[in-house]
């Protein structure tokens, strides 16, 4: 996906609360909308002299404001919400999918994922399997997941249908690059969907692997670095460190013949990776 370019402050664009509900996502959709999910959702727990204290009944009102190329800032119609601890993105039809982070309080058989037309409506619900660290939506209405290691027991990338069927799931085949710690599967470092193909770096090794339309990976080995996000042009990617000094810093890579890569750029962006 590619940001339009603007002059605009896009600080000035991400208000922390709007008419009592609070930011609680965003995400910048196929076609470079950014988008803001506000809720009133009740956090499951709260610190309160020094004790934990949980909260059984979270769900609220969710409302999602996107903000266009130049500037306008569009809101959507509220709609329920069960958490407030989500990952979403756009839909190309206009609606939107949501999916729950955690589903370690959810009994096995219930949806985590919920899909919405553009008035708000849910038209289609899912599981996911949480530990959804990314999600991303494709131009005929695929959703693409990303799977972290806590928060559930999805793992790998995983896609669906705009209906909530299963299309493929994808892990980590292992051979010579078998992840460190004897981890079995892995989890997903940074998304990026397109049109052509979905591209993601995964744990342990960094490497950075295009997905195409006929089911082919390809894999590189940039530098092993941790990515927060990748960006995607041509032949070149950018990766956006994760870890350490390198949180405010783009590496852009030139891809060669699989697994070579060439570091083109480095910079150090004025603002905290996110």
């Amino acid at each position: 996906m590619k940001l339009p370019t603007t002059d605009l402050q896009i600080e000035a664009l991400l208000p922390s609360s709007i008419d009592g509900m609070r930011l609680c996502a965003r995400t910048v959709s196929i076609d470079g909308r950014v988008a803001l999910l506000f809720s009133n959702a009740r956090e499951k727990w709260e610190k309160v002299n020094k004790k934990r204290i949980d909260h059984p009944e979270v769900e609220g009102f969710g409302q999602i404001v996107i903000v266009e190329a130049d500037g306008r800032c569009v809101s959507t119609a509220q709609f329920k919400i069960t958490s407030d601890e989500v990952k979403f993105d756009l839909l190309a039809n206009g609606g939107w999918v949501i999916i729950r982070h955690d589903t370690r309080d959810l009994p096995s058989e219930s949806s985590d994922a919920s899909v919405h037309d553009i008035s708000g409506a849910m038209t289609a619900s899912f599981r996911a399997g949480g530990a959804v660290e990314f999600v991303q939506c494709n131009d005929i209405g695929q959703v693409v997941i990303g799977h972290g290691d806590e928060g559930g027991d999805g793992e790998g990338l995983t896609c669906f249908g705009s209906n909530g069927t299963p299309v493929f799931k994808y892990y980590y085949p292992g051979e010579e690059d078998e992840p460190d710690y004897g981890l079995a599967t892995w989890c997903c470092y940074a998304l990026n969907v397109t049109d052509e193909a979905i591209w993601t770096q995964y744990y342990a090794h960094m490497l950075v692997t295009k997905i195409g339309s006929d089911g082919q990976a390809s894999r590189w080995r940039p530098l092993r670095r941790g990515a927060r996000a990748l960006a995607v042009a041509d032949n070149y990617i950018g990766m956006l460190g994760r870890y350490n000094q390198y949180v405010s810093t783009l590496f852009v890579y030139r891809l060669h013949e699989p697994p070579k890569s060439k570091v083109v750029a480095i910079t150090k962006l004025l603002c905290d990776g996110v």
